[in-house]
């Protein structure tokens, strides 16, 4: 697989020249990629001292470096390197190669059935798919994704155990469908994969009947009556997880790119100026932070804060593209506002919320109240003070429209909410000022905290009630379901998480609504497995293991680097009995953080030994977390 980086000579655009050289790669029968990844295995440069950094990882992965003029003679030769060259070209070099033994009639056959649709030759889902490769329509990676979130699926990004689909075209693909091939998933075309979600979309897609009065027993409905009514279009999906960047790898916005390009995830230390501290400087998606206080004291959305460090670090041009902000929302049709706005008061004290524990197998769920897991924005609405309320107590700014149509008789606690596996998106709207975006979220109710002296079946009928009565699409009663036993409750939690859900809560029967963490409300999650390969040790200079294994030094499938620190024994921490560098080894966690690496990972052990490449765990939605604005 060959990447180009750096500026081209010659006056033409770097598109253009992009556009040769990719083409001829093709035409030899190299893949080519966007970014510098460990399926790369040769790296273009025009000029070193442009693409320094990707020069520097690229032999840092063992990733072969050419010039210009070097690739232009292998071209020249067919795609194999010239006599007097100072490197061979490596034999196993990806080829996207037509099978000699297939004649022109059958590829020409092959090609028509690949554009055509007639036949989706897609199992019923839902999937865990995976994305490879130009896809042939001219869509982006990320609309293809977000029609398949908006269909029930999940994405993943590499190929796992977990994968179910992969969605390709075979001249474009790369090393992902030999990797496929040996694994035996399934390989589809965009045309089946696209007649599959028009026309044979998953059960869990599709918008699940609305739940019986909370009072009502549990009679054996449907696993999937509890799920949460998805109303985004793929269309909403796709511009809602669009990035505001013009380009990933780099971070450039409205054409401006930062002085100092840093990764995802990748962290800086800058020294002050006027003292001897460091502060770090993350970059997280299109979003940057910094340590300092200057930074985390500031009232504004996260997404419109800068400071000095981040200017001096990206520059004061790419600080200003970044931090505009939006104008006013704008309304939904037919919802305009007559209130007259008003400064909102500041409450001044967080507010204690109820809070769930974990369930336990040992603990009969029969005749709890079970309900989806929602992966949004926990938010508590005053009716006194009109607002919606974090937990921390500050005021989300929703628009007028939005907070017009909840009640002024009685507290909500609820989710402020887009879509399963949509978190960060929601983060991002409800932190920015007046986003116009707020017609997308939808306000999850599960309690009335005014009603604390009712149980809870009352509690979700008044509830429910106000919200029937008052008809606004973005206010909504969570559904819930009776459980009525322990495999009611795990097929419950499959028929979730298959959808793309987080979860199941489970409310205690006529249970009161009180402050703080409560064993009346209960989570259920699953874990999952992922397989990492260790690059070192980390030993404990303090405490009952000092001089023993602390944790294990691992890398990901993805590349990211990580640490797992529990889940040894007193004789596996023992440094001769500690896995070796190398060893692939088995872990499990509920779910990632932000920088896509495990939260509080558990070593399992070594990997089977018909294992040989670290896998990375698959969820079924982005963790949640309490956010503040």
């Amino acid at each position: 697989m060959a990447r180009a980086s750096g500026s081209f000579p010659e006056r033409c655009p770097r598109a253009a020249r992009a556009s040769r050289g990719e083409g001829g790669a093709t035409d030899v029968g190299y893949a080519t990629a966007s970014s510098l990844t460990k399926a790369v295995t040769l790296l273009v440069v025009a000029d070193e001292s442009v693409a320094g950094q990707k020069v520097e990882k690229a032999r840092a992965q063992g990733v072969r470096v050419i010039t210009e003029a070097e690739w232009d003679s292998m071209l020249a030769n067919g795609g194999t390197a010239a006599a007097g060259d100072a490197e061979e070209e490596e034999e196993d070099e990806p080829r996207m190669e037509m099978d000699p033994e297939e004649d022109e009639d059958e590829q020409m056959a092959d090609a028509e059935n690949e554009t055509s649709g007639t036949s989706t030759g897609v199992q019923p889902g839902p999937h865990v798919v995976c994305f490879s490769g130009k896809l042939p329509s001219g869509a982006t990676r990320k609309v293809a994704e977000a029609a398949a979130i908006a269909g029930g699926h999940q994405v993943s990004s590499t190929i796992t155990k977990k994968t179910t689909i992969v969605v390709a075209d075979r001249e474009s693909a790369g090393g992902k469908l030999e990797k496929a091939d040996e694994m035996g998933i399934p390989i589809v075309s965009e045309a089946e994969w696209t007649a599959f979600l028009q026309g044979d979309a998953p059960a869990a897609s599709v918008a699940p009947a609305a739940a019986a009065p909370a009072a009502a027993k549990g009679n054996g409905k449907a696993a999937t009556s509890i799920l949460v009514n998805q109303t985004l279009s793929a269309d909403d999906v796709a511009d809602l997880t669009a990035s505001r960047l013009d380009d990933d790898e780099t971070g450039a916005i409205n054409g401006v790119t930062p002085l100092r390009v840093l990764a995802d995830g990748e962290t800086v230390e800058i020294g002050s100026q006027s003292s001897s501290s460091k502060y770090k400087c993350k970059r997280t998606g299109d979003h940057y932070s910094c340590s300092c206080p200057a930074w985390r004291i500031q009232k504004t959305p996260v997404d419109a804060r800068t400071c000095k460090h981040l200017k001096q670090l990206l520059g004061d041009a790419y600080e200003a593209a970044r931090c505009n902000l939006t104008g006013d929302a704008a309304a939904p049709a037919a919802t305009k506002s007559t209130r007259a706005r008003k400064a909102p008061a500041k409450p001044t004290a967080k507010f204690d919320v109820l809070l769930a524990q974990k369930w336990e197998p040992t603990q009969d769920p029969t005749g709890w109240w079970m309900s989806e897991k929602l992966d949004g924005v926990r938010a508590y609405w005053c009716p006194t003070q009109r607002q919606l309320i974090s937990r921390l107590g500050n005021a989300f700014s929703a628009p007028d429209w939005f907070i017009d149509a909840l009640p002024t008789d009685m507290s909500l606690d609820g989710e402020l909410f887009c879509g399963r596996q949509m978190f960060q998106s929601t983060v991002s709207i409800v932190r920015t000022h007046n986003s116009e975006k707020w017609n997308m979220v939808k306000y999850q109710v599960f309690d009335a905290p005014s009603l604390s002296e009712h149980g809870f079946e009352a509690r979700l009928k008044a509830i429910e009630e106000y919200v029937a009565r008052t008809g606004k699409v973005h206010v909504q009663a969570v559904p819930h379901t009776q459980c009525t036993g322990e495999a009611h409750l795990m097929e419950t939690l499959a028929a979730v998480e298959a959808a793309g859900g987080e979860g199941i809560m489970c409310r205690e029967p006529k249970s009161k609504y009180v402050m703080g963490r409560s064993k009346t409300l209960l989570k259920v999650k699953t874990f999952a497995d992922g397989e990492a390969r260790v690059t070192g040790h980390d030993i404990a200079t303090r405490g009952k293991h000092k001089g023993k294994l602390g944790a294990l030094l691992c890398e990901m499938a993805s590349g990211k680097a990580f640490k797992v620190g529990t889940g040894f024994s007193d004789a596996q921490r023992e440094l001769d009995a500690a896995p070796a560098i190398g060893t692939l080894i088995k872990y499990k966690c509920q779910e990632l953080t932000r920088d896509k690496v495990p939260r509080f990972p558990v070593y399992l052990g070594v990997a089977e030994p018909d294992r040989t490449e670290p896998s990375d765990p698959v969820f079924a939605a982005t963790a949640t977390e309490d956010v503040d604005v």
